[in-house]
């Protein structure tokens, strides 16, 4: 059976129209109007995922779905209408003020979600073969910006650390200005650094 967990910690039944209604809202906010086909097609692939897990899947999770085969479809100017509509709606619930322990906000981070790595070809070989870990619920490794980001709460968790800090820590390392211990890429933001703090040293 097809279930998600909300925000509230409540796990309830996958609803495909829900998403489809999302996206047609982004995509009425758009120069080409709604495409209720792709719409579907997006909430079909989702579906499928979903149903497959042998656990719930967040909110959050399937919402970064949508962006991602938004930005893979044809459509990508409606991923960004998505990601605005996304985020005031998140706004709307307070969720900006921490819900989660993070301190970077989806704001910030929708900047970096659809850049290009920064890193070459080896470069790229060698993150995806040793740091880039494997996220079950979505069958796929992370993405640079994912990685830089887990990195960098678990490491803004370690001491009291501020927004702009945080910030711009994220900004340095996604662009490979600074850098934090490969050990951190690896474990840092993970159950293993959660109960076994030494791995991260």
């Amino acid at each position: 059976m097809a279930q998600i967990l909300k925000r509230t910690g409540e796990i309830v039944d996958f609803r495909s129209e829900k998403i489809v209604n999302a996206i047609i809202k982004a995509m009425n906010e758009t120069k080409d109007g709604a495409n209720v086909e792709i719409a579907q097609s997006i909430a079909s692939d989702i579906r499928n995922i979903v149903t497959s897990s042998n656990k719930a899947i967040t909110v959050e999770i399937i919402q970064d779905m949508v962006e991602d085969r938004l930005m893979d479809s044809s459509r990508k100017d409606v991923a960004k209408r998505y990601i605005l509509y996304r985020y005031e709606r998140d706004k709307s619930r307070d969720a900006r003020k921490r819900r989660d322990g993070r301190v970077l906000s989806e704001e910030f981070i929708s900047n970096y979600k659809h850049k290009e790595s920064p890193m070459k070809q080896l470069g790229n070989f060698v993150y995806y073969r040793t740091y880039s870990r494997w996220l079950s619920e979505e069958r796929r490794r992370e993405y640079w910006w994912e990685t830089v980001r887990r990195a960098v709460e678990y490491n803004c968790s370690l001491v009291p650390t501020t927004k702009d800090e945080a910030e711009r820590l994220y900004d340095n390392i996604f662009n490979l200005k600074q850098f934090l211990s490969g050990r951190t890429f690896w474990v840092g933001g993970t159950p293993v650094a959660e109960h076994y703090p030494m791995a991260n040293f």
